[in-house]
């Protein structure tokens, strides 16, 4: 089940709502980043990704036939990417999911629809965009996945310890960072921005920052290229 609970009120012990529809574990809950977004999304090993609108009273449901065992929003500050989610699952499948209407759809999931394969596009989860497998190992344990900041790249933990990273547009794998002897099993990003001459804005870097978890008891930090604004 998932509890909804009143944050402020500190004396209550009831949650102001239990929501029972996942048939097994649920495996994450999420919020988006963004106010406009009134949607709780969950994950189950019962295989479906859940929105539900607290503002509509709606719920809708994606069923991907595998466990799912990591659920990632897009971390982007446009609102409209922030629809996209990345859903680990355990047949070592990450599934690319759209949750906005074809009206408001914005453009990187105009563009990844228009590259749907024929396997994609008979898919009967129309909100299916792309799938990313081949470079990371999966199956025994629970690994989180996420989207960089950019929007640019789709990362999940691996069971060999390493964090590996695909291209959200080709799928392809971009690189993997090796630092765990146990399988990798969060994962976190965000980014920083530095100058290398003081207050000049043509000399600022925006460095993308990943840290992971492991079942080894350590956390990393990774710093990846610096990219320079345009």
């Amino acid at each position: 089940t998932v509890q909804l609970w009143d944050g402020k009120n500190r004396s209550s012990y009831v949650p102001l709502q239990t929501l029972k529809d996942a048939n097994d574990s649920v495996t994450t809950v999420l919020t988006p980043h963004n106010s406009s977004n009134h949607c709780i999304y969950t994950s189950s090993v019962d295989g479906v990704v859940r929105c539900y609108d607290v503002r509509k009273g709606l719920v809708t449901c994606w069923d991907l036939d595998n466990p799912v065992i990591g659920l990632a929003l897009s971390p982007s500050s446009n609102d409209e990417n922030q629809n996209l989610l990345a859903a680990s699952c355990l047949d070592g499948t990450i599934r690319l999911l759209d949750n906005s209407d074809s009206a408001s759809s914005s453009e990187l999931s105009s563009e990844l629809s228009s590259e749907l394969s024929s396997e994609l596009s008979s898919s009967s989860s129309c909100c299916l965009l792309k799938t990313y497998q081949g470079r990371h190992k999966a199956g025994q344990y629970a690994l989180d996945c996420a989207i960089s900041t950019d929007d640019k790249y789709v990362m999940t933990g691996s069971e060999d310890g390493s964090c590996v990273w695909y291209d959200i547009m080709t799928a392809k794998h971009v690189q993997s960072l090796e630092g765990h002897s146990q399988p990798t099993c969060a994962i976190a990003t965000t980014t920083t921005t530095t100058s290398t001459n003081g207050n000049n804005n043509n000399d600022r870097f925006t460095n993308e920052i990943t840290v992971t978890a492991s079942y080894d008891g350590q956390g990393i930090v990774w710093g990846t290229k610096s990219i320079a604004p345009e």
